[in-house]
């Protein structure tokens, strides 16, 4: 008789899969060990142990779609209340109390600082923090402070231990938003940073309504 090995009895048992039908008295007679334990369960307990932990584990998943579309109405829901607030804006004044008190308020973001370099309001901006904004193809995020930037806040520059910075304009950058925290795991080199560019688009459009205008009065006057 030739000698089975477990994968020679696996095998034969993949290819003869009514093996059981026609002996139901093993499903109840054969032991196997428990996988949370010493002692030996039936084999229809196993499938019963293997059932529950695969929809534990699929119910977590849903858990988490369910946490992130959850997380994403969240952000959606602030978004639309700053945009409002936007809308309805007077002045250049008004809209920049707006972008700030919505990013403390509803986006929980402690330290909030728009800098503008374009003729209607020129901010006191160096050189070099210009062109760094200038060179950003995406907001940045992470643990560094960009020239004079930190002191921008009203903080101890030396607490702050995360920074973001978003460009506003439409090719060419005529200002930046920048954020700030004394957490270093608020703003992280790995994070997603499509909604900081979406805040950042949006408050774009909302200065350029003002600015856009003075230029043209400082350009009729000149």
């Amino acid at each position: 008789m030739a000698d089975f090995d477990a994968d020679d009895v696996a095998q034969w048992l993949r290819t003869h899969t009514d093996f059981f039908e026609s002996n139901p008295e093993l499903l109840t007679s054969l032991r196997v060990p428990h996988p949370e334990g010493e002692h030996l369960i039936s084999i229809v307990e196993r499938q019963l142990i293997a059932f529950r932990e695969k929809n534990a584990q699929l119910e977590k998943r849903i858990n988490e779609f369910i946490g992130y579309g959850q997380h994403n109405d969240l952000l959606a829901d602030r978004i639309h209340r700053m945009s409002l607030a936007l809308l309805r804006s007077v002045d250049l004044e008004t809209t920049l109390d707006v972008v700030r008190e919505s990013l403390r308020s509803d986006f929980k973001i402690p330290h909030v600082a728009v800098k503008q370099w374009h003729a209607a309001a020129h901010d006191d901006v160096s050189a070099d923090m210009r062109s760094y904004v200038d060179g950003l193809d995406r907001a940045y995020v992470g643990p560094l402070a960009a020239y004079e930037s930190a002191a921008w806040f009203n903080s101890v520059p030396d607490a702050l231990q995360s920074f973001a910075y978003v460009p506003l304009g439409d090719g060419e950058s005529f200002g930046v938003l920048c954020l700030a925290s004394e957490d270093a795991a608020r703003f992280t080199p790995d994070m997603a940073v499509d909604v900081l560019e979406r805040v950042g688009n949006l408050v774009s459009a909302a200065i350029a309504r003002f600015t856009d205008d003075a230029e043209r009065k400082i350009d009729e006057i000149g």
